[in-house]
């Protein structure tokens, strides 16, 4: 059995360099939405791309400059006249998909529980997760986000979505039955304070916590066992500052009443 603590230790100079060969069971633990980054000069309007605007409100009077430079006059009032949460378009100069969550409240299926309500997050999550097999079917080369009011959480929420939707086992097993797809340079746009790298950091460790247990879930008992298990999780925080991984093992687990 493998345990966790905290604990100081040193940290390598190779550290950041191992951390980008080290796998969880074959899932790489440096994510996708970690290279994301504030889109420079005119790089938004070169190569194929894709475009995600996220709005916290269904006004779209402050989302109007942005839409416009992509839509025509139908798709405009196509917007402002569907209720959707999600509304895709081919736009002039690509794929635009157009996130406004309800703000009516909406339970988890099944439920009737207020207190299982969806979050904002977990709505644009949701949202956000359901764009990038259009983007990823027209290989484009980047994929540009802009948010209009949106908060912190729904920041992050869109940002794990997508990371969420990226994942396939059958790509990042140990012995993968087919190449891992290429995803688009992620680019961002928004006002001062948004996207900081404290949020996309954020994002990415959580994102990638999920995708672990997600692949642990997936993968086969016959190569998930205790063994590969424990050293699975000692490559995971070989690089780790602060984190030792001590594996119990014969009669240390008898000793402890395991």
């Amino acid at each position: 059995m493998a345990k966790a603590r905290t604990t100081r230790k040193t940290t390598s100079k190779s550290a950041s360099t191992k951390l980008q060969s080290v796998t969880a069971m074959g899932l790489p633990l440096t994510t996708w939405i970690s290279t994301a980054r504030r889109a420079k000069g005119g790089e938004v309007r070169s190569g194929s791309r894709a475009f995600i605007l996220a709005l916290s409100s269904r006004d779209l009077k402050s989302a109007r400059a942005a839409l416009t430079q992509h839509l025509n006059k139908w798709q405009l009032t196509s917007v402002a006249e569907n209720d959707s949460e999600l509304l895709q378009f081919q736009g002039a100069q690509g794929l635009m998909a157009v996130i406004r969550p309800s703000t009516a409240k909406v339970a988890a299926v099944g439920s009737t529980d207020e207190q299982l309500q969806k979050s904002p997050y977990a709505r644009m999550r949701d949202l956000a997760g359901s764009v990038l097999s259009s983007a990823l079917s027209q290989r484009v080369e980047k994929l540009v986000i802009e948010t209009s009011g949106a908060t912190s959480e729904e920041r992050q929420g869109l940002l794990v979505g997508l990371e969420m939707a990226s994942y396939s086992f059958a790509e990042n097993r140990e012995n993968p039955r087919r190449p891992r797809k290429t995803l688009p340079q992620i680019l961002l746009r928004g006002g001062e304070g948004e996207f900081s790298d404290a949020e996309i950091s954020e994002a990415s460790r959580m994102a990638l916590s999920i995708n672990i247990a997600r692949h642990l879930v997936n993968t086969p008992a016959g190569d998930l066992n205790p063994r590969t298990y424990a050293e699975c999780v000692e490559a995971m925080f070989s690089s780790s500052s602060t984190v030792t991984v001590e594996v119990l093992e014969g009669q240390r687990l008898i000793d402890e009443n395991m």
